[in-house]
């Protein structure tokens, strides 16, 4: 029985078309051919490698590897990648590839064409697609340009020449990568051009191509496009410099997910698979394509966050500190009013007055205080200036959506719970709201139930707080209580933060474990000034003392807390 693996051999069943190659690439020529397949004609795409050594014993190496690497392309099913019939070996001293004639070129001449936003990313999940079925199979493209990515008849986007590069370059060493810079180092990431190591094309430059790639598709010209000379481009990517935002076609969102990809150093860019996801989000929200909400979704929305938040929070974030509910919270009374220690501050983002009204009448109704911000730029502006226990966040607002929002605070506040408030509920969404750093998902439309599951889910501490019992101070304290007490000027004369340290014990216990409520709890009863005022106060000299006695201890319990009191510290300048 023939091994199935093996490439067909058309030799002699191939003839080329034309007296010049079609195209020109790194290390190739590719002329049109005709395939007589059984009396049937085919138009096909023949790959002629050009050699790139003299000696034979090389040459011989080269046609091995490559032969080895065409049996796992034969081995390849899928729509987004450029299938192989066969080889032929009469068209050079390498065997060559035959694979089928794609009409509307490569990627390059098909972005000439005029093109709507949605068909833009329709390539983009295409290649997404296609550069994640080949990672699923640990096969490193390794020269994903807009010359490698194939156009079909239909307009599907098809991936071509993976791991040719990496073969050709086995065998010249880095002298490939520097010889070669015939326009691919405008996709390529900049790690293969350092001069201190070995390139190695990794998952990871493939991801920076990709970004590259979604720059092209979007902009409609090549990368550097304002940069005539590569050589010029090789010095923009040794002085990390990017190519420029264009005009049209780029939203924040888009942009800052470019960037992502990006990132100098490789394993800080996203995997392909939250590649993919970001994309399908993309390209589902230009289509508009809603879920269809059952009466019992628009009636309250808790049977599709309850599975959400049952299923897809676990699966896609494991690793999160989710706190699920033993029972629901209604009654056949109606809901359960909180009753909170400490009222919840609650940051609403959500560009419709509607939204607005309604969630921060349902806050309300529930006990919080709701700042408000229209946009993404706005919230993460107060969430560097100010302290909130929760975060309810709309995905698609202008100047900056949700998600880049999200990834914006995650850099200076990893520990504020922010909720995703979307109708876009799909698995493949969710996994980009997660990635991004969400904590759950509030679908739209949402009544009261599911706002209230989402309060006790994520400040249940705040709750907790009035049923424990106080605890003595810890013995170990015992030194702490010969400091003075701490006048804080512009107050009344009994309001003093008490000695430093003296019930430190008890708030930790009392809040379970959580910093702000600890930092709260620090201030002695009489004063009752919450953590997030701490800013306001004018000693700042005390102030700071005390946060430090509370950071030293809170520490132990959880270790982002510092990261938390160095936030509500940074507003109190030293002395």
């Amino acid at each position: 029985m023939a091994d199935s693996s093996i490439p067909c051999d058309l030799t002699g069943h191939v003839s080329r078309q034309d007296q010049y190659p079609a195209a020109h690439g790194g290390f190739s020529d590719v002329w049109i051919g005709n395939w007589d397949k059984g009396g049937e004609t085919l138009k096909v795409a023949i790959k002629v490698l050009r050699p790139q050594t003299c000696q034979e014993d090389a040459r011989s190496k080269v046609d091995k590897r490559l032969r080895r690497e065409l049996r796992v392309w034969k081995e390849l099913q899928h729509p987004n990648i450029v299938p192989l019939f066969g080889v032929v070996s009469d068209y050079g001293p390498y065997v060559s590839m035959v694979s089928p004639w794609m009409e509307n070129g490569n990627l390059n001449k098909f972005l000439t064409e005029e093109l709507t936003l949605a068909t833009r990313f329709k390539l983009l999940c295409d290649i997404a697609t296609g550069l994640h079925y080949l990672h699923s199979l640990d096969i490193i493209h390794g020269d994903l340009t807009g010359a490698n990515i194939l156009i079909s008849k239909n307009g599907v986007a098809c991936l071509s020449d993976f791991g040719l590069s990496t073969i050709i370059a086995e065998f010249q060493g880095t002298s490939y990568y520097t010889s070669s810079i015939h326009g691919n180092i405008r996709w390529t990431a900049p790690e293969l051009y350092r001069i201190d190591a070995v390139p190695s094309v990794t998952f990871f430059s493939d991801v920076y191509s990709f970004g590259s790639v979604m720059h092209q598709v979007l902009s409609g010209c090549i990368p550097y496009h304002n940069f005539k000379s590569d050589v010029q481009v090789l010095l923009c990517l040794i002085n990390r410099i990017r190519p420029e935002r264009p005009i049209h076609n780029v939203s924040d969102a888009h942009w800052c997910f470019i960037q992502r990809c990006w990132i100098d150093n490789p394993r800080a860019r996203p995997s392909i698979t939250e590649v993919l996801a970001a994309i399908s989000f993309f390209h589902r929200n230009l289509l508009d394509v809603r879920p269809k909400l059952s009466s019992a979704d628009s009636a309250g929305s808790t049977a599709t966050s309850d599975s959400l938040i049952g299923n897809l929070s676990l699966q896609l974030n494991p690793t999160s500190p989710l706190i699920i509910p033993k029972s629901r919270t209604c009654s056949k009374h109606g809901l359960v009013q909180p009753v909170w220690a400490i009222s919840p501050r609650v940051l609403l983002v959500d560009d419709d007055a509607v939204i607005q009204k309604l969630s921060s009448r349902l806050l309300r109704i529930f006990g919080c205080t709701i700042d408000v911000a229209t946009d993404g730029v706005a919230a993460v502006h107060k969430m560097n200036t100010a302290i909130y226990d929760l975060v309810f966040m709309d995905i698609m607002m202008p100047r900056l959506d949700g998600i880049s929002a999200t990834c914006r605070i995650r850099e200076f506040d990893s520990m504020t719970p922010i909720i995703s408030m979307t109708s876009n509920s799909q698995q493949s969404d969710v996994q980009v709201y997660y990635t991004s750093g969400m904590n759950d998902v509030l679908c739209k439309p949402f009544g009261k139930e599911g706002i209230l599951m989402i309060l006790e889910k994520y400040l249940v501490h705040l709750k907790a707080m009035q049923v424990l019992p106080a605890l003595t101070k810890a013995p170990s304290l015992g030194p702490l209580d010969s400091a003075p007490a701490i006048t804080l000027s512009g107050k009344e004369p009994h309001s003093t933060l008490s000695r430093p340290g003296t019930q430190i014990d008890a708030c930790i216990c009392n809040s379970q474990g959580s910093a702000q409520r600890s930092t709260s709890m620090a201030i002695s009863p009489p004063l009752n000034v919450p953590g997030r005022e701490l800013s306001t106060i004018h000693n700042p000299g005390g102030a700071s003392r005390t946060m430090k006695n509370v950071a030293g201890i809170i520490a132990v319990v959880r270790r982002h807390t510092i990261s938390f009191l160095n936030k509500m510290t940074r507003h109190v300048p030293d002395q």
